[in-house]
């Protein structure tokens, strides 16, 4: 990954963004473990890593990170469309209202917040877009055009988003299960070189060849909709 030599504000701007104190309700998402968990279908560290993994691999990589670079680069480029159009496809692929909703909701927090306090015009005109409902404001979407503005390099994004993602997953699992910090970090060391290997793919990928399939973690998640007691918002 040549581009990850990053300049000093861009690996603040990445840190910022990946921090469970930043406030786009990212970490209050288990992204169907919880359901898992009350089923018995995750019960041990095993589960965990083998769970995560299929959803980083089968889900995050085939869809949320490519509409992240698809985004980027129309941000990048000052194309507009091209940041609605990565918006617009997760949306489509977003099958789950549970997940489409969280999503929805942690982009419009992001994107809001960072247009606020970045004052720039194209964020401030997407910020608007999604006020007034005219585009989603998907997590994954506007993260690729608020890292642009910020001038990460796409693939210290993606890598950031990933590991975010596989950081939140843990976390929940450690609140879910007996599930301890040495576990947790054992689980995120053996997936970093899936992390990398996924990362490498996705600038090659085009819009076209986004997808999801996880269809056992989807009706997880409609499921845990109507559990009587959650900890987490999906």
């Amino acid at each position: 990954m040549s581009d990850l030599e990053l300049p000093a504000a861009a690996y603040l701007a990445t840190l910022r963004l990946a921090d469970s104190a930043f406030p786009t309700g990212l970490y209050t998402q288990s992204n169907a473990l919880e359901a898992y968990a009350i089923s018995g279908r995750v019960k041990k560290a095993e589960d965990v890593q083998n769970l995560l993994e299929d959803l980083l691999r089968e889900q995050l990589a085939t869809s949320d990170l490519i509409a992240t670079a698809w985004a980027w680069q129309g941000a990048s480029q000052n194309d507009g469309a091209k940041v609605r159009e990565a918006d617009a496809a997760l949306e489509a692929t977003k099958l789950c209202r549970e997940l489409r909703e969280s999503s929805r909701r942690s982009g419009g927090r992001l994107i809001a917040l960072m247009a606020a306090q970045t004052q720039d015009l194209p964020l401030e005109a997407l910020a608007s877009e999604v006020r007034a409902g005219h585009t989603p404001g998907h997590n994954s979407a506007m993260t690729g055009a608020v890292g642009a503005v910020l001038g990460v390099p796409l693939q210290a994004l993606l890598l950031m988003e990933a590991n975010a993602f596989a950081t939140s997953f843990v976390s929940a699992a450690m609140r879910l299960l007996p599930f301890d910090h040495a576990q947790a970090q054992a689980v995120l060391t053996a997936l970093a070189p899936t992390l990398v290997e996924l990362i490498d793919r996705i600038p090659l990928k085009h819009l076209r060849d986004m997808h999801s399939l996880s269809p056992q973690a989807e009706i997880m998640s409609m499921h845990h909709e109507r559990d009587h007691v959650r900890l987490f918002a999906s």
